[in-house]
């Protein structure tokens, strides 16, 4: 007999659309019932020129990547030429599902840290390579700090961030069959993958209707943190940040 882990469980998701739908997908398939409630959208900022520019410019030895989004910026804003440039560089990539997509864009992963956030990426990295007088450039989000890139600026590198996409809530959002769920206690697990979606669901959702069965499932320290501002229940940290690892950190939670 087929074992169902996640049989009569409820899962909340609250990732962008299009992160949800393969996860979700895979969790139906262990017969898990999932509430698909994004919390945030992802959009690419309207002029990819600059990160165009950045890439081909010759300026940078390095490229560091800490999500898919910066990725799929960099296949928009190379096209045909993502394979030739990405060539010139050595990556660094915060985790094996970013790594999966940028070298399907033809880049080779130099370095991927044993976990995956990104304070483990620029202490690894520190570790293994002599970064004195390197040039690194960060495509990332709206939200990200300069200073989490001090680590490596204080042992010699030059790190530039570009920002490439930005955390907005969603324009619509049906919260009803969240709520639902909640008001009649079947709520299992609720993942949240980043401190801004942290932040969203609990401006929408009182951590007081939140059963006390629950777990919530986070991926990084950073995420972790944010919910124990608004949460003082159970958490489980994902090992892994892919859904390999969001799977798996959901089967500990039910189990726990």
């Amino acid at each position: 007999m087929k074992d169902y882990p996640l049989a009569g469980r409820t899962i909340v998701l609250t990732r962008s659309a299009e992160q949800n739908a393969e996860l979700q997908q895979e969790l139906e398939s262990c017969r898990g019932r999932v509430i698909s409630c994004p919390m945030i959208e992802l959009q690419l900022v309207n002029d990819l020129q600059p990160l165009k520019q950045a890439l081909c410019s010759g300026t940078y030895q390095w490229l560091l990547l800490t999500s898919g989004q910066a990725v799929e910026a960099i296949g928009q804003a190379l096209a045909g030429e993502a394979a030739a440039v990405l060539s010139r560089y050595q990556i660094a990539v915060v985790g094996p599902g970013t790594g999966t997509k940028i070298t399907r864009l033809g880049g080779h992963v130099h370095f991927l840290p044993s976990q995956h956030h990104f304070a483990a990426l620029c202490t690894e990295l520190l570790r293994q390579f002599d970064l004195i007088g390197q040039a690194m450039l960060y495509p990332c989000g709206d939200l990200v700090e300069s200073a989490s890139a001090d680590p490596l600026r204080a042992a010699g590198a030059c790190v530039d961030l570009l920002v490439v996409y930005r955390n907005q809530p969603p324009e619509r959002l049906d919260l009803q069959p969240l709520q639902q769920a909640l008001v009649q206690q079947r709520v299992d697990v609720i993942v949240l993958t980043s401190p801004s979606a942290v932040r969203h669901f609990f401006s929408r959702i009182s951590p007081a209707t939140i059963p006390p069965q629950a777990t919530l499932v986070t991926i990084g320290p950073r995420t972790s943190a944010a919910v124990r501002e608004f949460f003082g229940g159970a958490l489980v940290e994902a090992e892994r940040a892919d859904q390999t690892g969001i799977v798996q950190a959901i089967r500990v939670a039910v189990n726990s």
